[in-house]
């Protein structure tokens, strides 16, 4: 059996009381797998045989070892960015250039990386644990935004104008600046799951690198709508569990808005479905496959 070194270790991880952080929830959750196989985790580099590091937490400057990286700043769309977020990119790609592999959340970051940098890598989604999650279909309950924060990235905007442009349905967002749409403010993972699960459809319409919260609505039986970008792409089947609009077009997402209510009892079982090719024993075989390799 092998030594591993993790970075961030579980002590860290455990410092993410709300479980709100999804770079320390899913290396919290590969750690317990690799050390349920058996291997032991250790806290130095030079007891180690492996060294696994997440996003751009480098503390050995010449010890890469294997990179995971969760996604990129899209420094391409839109002002708000600043040298910080050009700075970690950078500091990601040089990662990735020098680490034994690189994995990395879906075909998106999987191109970005091989047309900027020249890196090749190996695409795992994240797991969910299916077992936690009911098929909970629910066609006349409302149509959920749920990101933690706004910026010209995650806007709420899809939604306030589904909202206008569809009064009949109801709508409800963790942000959101529209009297039809009930705006309930951010909150910690287990609360929001509680939501999802009252939830009807899960708007996926912000650029993701992978989609984990979308995973788990889907595992809930929540068909999804969304723009046809980043991550979501890799997870949603246009017209088999759900509806993706081409990006920007907030006409056609009001189209796939009622192509999923009237298409909800198959969208839905098929979401809970696709959601299955997701658990953590699938995510982690894969992982451990890159880390033994």
């Amino acid at each position: 059996m092998n030594k591993y070194m993790f970075v961030p270790d579980l002590q860290e991880c455990d410092t993410d009381t709300t479980r709100s952080n999804s770079i320390l929830y899913v290396a919290r959750r590969i750690i317990e797998h690799v050390q349920s196989r058996g291997h032991e985790v250790v806290g130095s580099i030079k007891d180690a045989d492996r060294l696994v590091v997440h996003a751009a937490k480098h503390p050995f400057p010449n010890e890469y070892g294997i990179l995971h990286i969760h996604g990129l700043y899209p420094t391409s769309l839109g002002d708000q960015w600043n040298d910080g977020h050009l700075r970690i990119n950078k500091s990601l790609a040089t990662a990735a250039q020098h680490a034994t592999a690189t994995i990395v959340p879906s075909q998106w970051v999987k191109r970005t990386f091989a047309r900027e940098i020249g890196v090749d890598t190996h695409v795992i989604g994240w797991g969910i644990d299916i077992d936690d999650h009911e098929y909970l279909p629910k066609k006349d309950s409302f149509l959920l935004w749920n990101k933690t924060r706004t910026n010209e990235i995650c806007n709420p905007y899809p939604i306030e104008y589904l909202a206008q442009k569809l009064p009949k349905y109801k709508y409800v967002s963790t942000f959101a600046n529209h009297p039809r749409v009930q705006a309930i403010g951010a909150m910690t993972r287990p609360r929001m799951t509680q939501v999802v699960r009252d939830s009807g459809i899960y708007l996926a319409t912000t650029l993701e690198t992978f989609g984990l919260a979308t995973v788990e609505a889907m595992a809930f039986g929540k068909p999804v709508l969304g723009f046809k970008w980043g991550g979501t792409a890799d997870i949603v089947r246009h017209g088999v569990d759900g509806y993706l609009a081409n990006t920007g077009d907030f006409h056609d997402l009001s189209i796939g808005l009622e192509y999923v209510m009237d298409n909800y009892e198959r969208l839905s079982l098929n979401a809970r479905r696709r959601a299955e090719e997701y658990t953590w024993d699938k995510c982690v075989q894969a992982v451990y496959e890159v880390y033994e390799g």
